[in-house]
């Protein structure tokens, strides 16, 4: 993964994702990530991005039951497509607004169900879960390389 894919960030610390736009079919949209084989389709928070537009924003996903596996590396399956399960590196938490930033096979900003929750968890640990139907991702108007 190239590297300045890995630490994009907004102005409030979440980890953005970077793509070209593939296909949109009504809210949804296909995110083709260079320099991987990813294709993930995202529910788009806001108005749908152009197809062919390079956008970068943030990941959303409900995550059932967060497991931490003993073994394993970064990925989200399947390779195109709605994000099913997704296994990566905390990063990040907020434990006010009970979300957990995951670098993945892309980075993503997981909110815990009940009874789990943000607080349960610490950087560095390797979490995977299922994700809920429905990721969302909303363009970033400030992007920055950290």
């Amino acid at each position: 993964m190239a590297g300045g894919f890995a630490d994009l960030k907004n102005d409030a610390g979440l980890p953005l994702v970077e793509g070209v736009v593939e296909q949109t079919k009504d809210n949804t949209f296909f995110l083709r990530l260079p320099g991987t084989n990813y294709q993930p389709a995202f529910v788009a928070a806001g108005a749908v991005p152009s197809v062919g537009a390079k956008v970068a924003g943030v990941v959303r996903v409900k995550a059932r039951r967060m497991d931490l596996p003993v073994a394993g590396g970064r990925y989200t399956e399947p390779v195109t497509g709605r994000p099913r399960r997704i296994q990566g590196r905390v990063i990040g938490i907020d434990a006010a607004k009970n979300e957990v930033h995951v670098r993945a096979g892309f980075a993503v900003v997981a909110t815990p169900l009940p009874p789990q929750k943000a607080a349960d968890f610490h950087i560095g640990q390797t979490v995977s879960f299922d994700a809920e139907p429905g990721a969302t991702f909303e363009v970033s108007t400030q992007a920055h390389h950290h």
